[in-house]
């Protein structure tokens, strides 16, 4: 339900990363969605399977990139943060005012360092704000320390809205 996102979120503003603090991906990638359905391109950047995320987005206009070392026919693979970068860089170029989703994270921090990957969404975020395109990174609090928590909501925005507790208004 678009509306009820809208009403729950407010309105996203181009430029921005946003910090998703969830265990499960469901609700960000229903977020994303609704984001779509006024024709702006998007991107997922993940380890879920493709297919899947097909079945929640759908057929809106978005492009698929797998966090993985081997390659899969037909999809763009990322096996580094300086690809990550690059990647999000040339999506950006190309689409100005897109939508990037950057799930499981915990694969880039366990293959890479937490102080590589928070330096590399440094980078990240000013591509995010120059191109005004918008980031949602999707992050599992249950695999991060406080400190790795507390670096990544410094350098992100919540999603506007108004919570108190568990209970949004």
């Amino acid at each position: 339900d678009v509306t009820q996102d809208s009403e729950l979120y407010g309105r996203l503003l181009l430029g921005i990363s946003y910090i998703v603090t969830d265990e499960k991906n469901d609700s960000v990638l229903r977020i994303f969605r609704n984001l779509l359905v006024d024709g702006s391109p998007g991107l997922i950047i993940s380890r879920t399977n493709p297919n899947i995320l097909k079945s929640i987005v759908g057929s809106l206009n978005f492009k698929t990139m797998i966090l993985t070392t081997e390659k899969i026919h037909g999809l763009d693979n990322i096996v580094s943060l300086e690809e990550l970068t690059n990647n999000i860089a040339e999506f950006c170029e190309k689409n100005p005012d897109s939508i990037i989703l950057l799930d499981r994270i915990d694969y880039l921090i366990s293959n890479f360092t937490f102080e590589s990957f928070i330096k590399t969404m440094y980078r990240v975020n000013n591509i995010i704000s120059s191109s005004k395109s918008s980031l949602l990174l999707r992050v599992n609090p249950e695999s991060l320390t406080k400190f790795q928590l507390s670096m990544l909501n410094e350098e992100f925005s919540f999603l506007p809205g108004k919570k108190l507790g568990n209970i949004a208004i």
